[in-house]
């Protein structure tokens, strides 16, 4: 899916996304375009241009694979329709966007910026249905429970952070019909990546070369894996049976 175009531009994908019926593959270029295949045949589908925004940090399929929502590097969200090749872009009128993340009918986007505000809008109109402060400072990533009923939020405990900025972050654990966390995990690292288990029960939070493992309903640690090694960059994989 990969390689130097007959331009010589080098054209290894920044991220990548498939759909959940496992025949769409989306991938990201350095250079902003979004180029959409048949996961089964390798054949290209189609090539968004760069559009607006700069190259993308984080592609996913919503509507049941009818949209492809792309966080752009210039913080914001270009929302891309396989069905007729329209796009719109969501912005933020108080901070860039730094994270969002979709609710399991791919109907709504849950987006965090670089104020700490949460925003839950619907797709594919885009109207915003909620907005919370969730942090003091930039939220880092976000989550939502497959049944729908949490968020998990990572972001900092100051507007301006200092550097090196160890224990300034926090993760909050979210009721989606609340306006306060239902816990929080204070003294956090700076990088970590949260995402809940198939059944929605078990809170993980991966960094590095470590997992752990939160219990939801409590904020109970429940144990932690090591992936050995000793050293990391990026974010943690995680796959789920």
């Amino acid at each position: 899916f990969w390689g130097y175009d007959g331009d010589r531009v080098f054209t290894q994908p920044v991220t990548t996304a498939l759909d959940r019926a496992g025949t769409l593959l989306a991938t990201g270029r350095w250079t902003g375009e979004v180029d959409v295949w048949d996961a089964l045949t390798g054949e290209r589908l189609h090539t968004f241009d760069r559009g607006e925004g700069g190259n993308a940090r984080d592609i996913r399929f919503a509507l049941d694979g009818l949209l492809l929502l792309v966080l752009t590097s210039s913080g914001t969200i270009r929302q891309l329709s396989l069905e007729d090749g329209s796009k719109r872009l969501f912005t933020d009128d108080f901070g860039r966007i730094s994270a969002f993340a979709l609710n399991p009918a791919g109907n709504r986007v849950l987006i965090g910026d670089e104020t700490g505000t949460l925003r839950m809008r619907d797709l594919p109109g885009g109207s915003v249905l909620s907005t919370v402060r969730a942090h003091a400072g930039k939220v880092h990533a976000v989550a939502l429970s497959p049944d729908g009923r949490f968020a998990a939020t990572h972001g900092s405990t100051r507007s301006q952070p200092s550097f090196p900025s160890v224990g300034e972050h926090e993760v909050h654990l979210w009721p989606l019909d609340a306006e306060r966390p239902a816990w929080t995990l204070p003294s956090r690292g700076s990088e970590e990546f949260p995402d809940f288990s198939p059944d929605g029960r078990t809170l993980f939070l991966s960094t590095g070369l470590s997992t752990t493992a939160w219990d939801v309903a409590s904020g109970a640690f429940r144990y932690s894996v090591d992936s050995g090694g000793s050293f990391s960059s990026g974010q943690t994989a995680r796959a789920f049976s």
